[in-house]
């Protein structure tokens, strides 16, 4: 009886740390804070970044299928290419040769992303470092401008075996780096999302958490298996 107590001691003293350490109990006794939760990792991730005067006319799908998902890349890849013409066109003023290879090589390219299964686009995006929290997320973007009254469209996959997310967002904040003139540190905050994909959110966060906290619970697992072995040869 009394190895019982014991184990059941250290049983729940495991479970509290767990917890406290996971951030599921804060997390769960106070849903309205759960915003406060924040973590840098790296996730693919690809945007698009919606003028204020085109908003009215721009809409987001109600559910994500794969018909928008190769809308969204081809978009991407569209822009891409309509700057690589840009290039090849200045390039072609020097040397037709440089330019008729570049032009090859991106029908090639062109090829290549037209044979892509369109199930497997969303695995293409590129990865990026963020901040997220289940209220909202920063990014890095590279050239592109971006405003305050702007939206911007997001897409990010937090596992490879979800479907990706997709978002409508707020431009909050916007920070220059200081040692980068053509990278800005934007602050997004989600317009519309489910308390389906905020969850999934959150226990992506948590997961984050506890695999960042892996050597203090080894060292944790150690001295309660210890214990345990202490309590029942007792």
């Amino acid at each position: 009886m009394a190895n019982n107590l014991h184990l059941k001691k250290w049983q729940i003293e495991y479970n509290l740390w767990f917890l406290k350490n996971v951030g599921l109990f804060n997390n769960m006794k106070h849903e309205n804070k759960r915003g406060a939760y924040r973590i840098d990792t790296v996730i693919p991730c690809s945007y698009h970044i919606i003028p204020e005067e085109e908003i009215d006319n721009s809409y987001l799908p109600s559910e994500l299928n794969d018909k928008y998902i190769e809308e969204f890349f081809l978009r991407s890849l569209n822009q891409v290419n309509s700057k690589i013409d840009d290039y090849i066109f200045a390039i072609g003023s020097k040397s037709t040769i440089l330019a008729d290879a570049f032009s090859a090589l991106n029908s090639k390219i062109d090829f290549l992303f037209q044979s892509i299964d369109k199930k497997q686009l969303s695995n293409s995006m590129p990865r990026n470092l963020v901040n997220i929290s289940v209220s909202g997320i920063a990014i890095s973007i590279h050239k592109d401008k971006v405003h305050q009254n702007d939206k911007v469209d997001l897409m990010f996959q937090l596992d490879p075996e979800d479907s990706p997310i997709l978002v409508r967002c707020d431009v909050v904040n916007i920070y220059q780096c200081e040692d980068s003139q053509d990278e800005r540190i934007v602050g997004l905050k989600y317009q519309s999302l489910s308390e389906e994909k905020r969850r999934q959110i959150q226990f992506f966060i948590q997961r984050k958490e506890f695999e960042m906290s892996k050597p203090d619970l080894t060292h944790m697992s150690s001295r309660l298996k210890n214990r345990r072995v202490r309590v029942i040869n007792r």
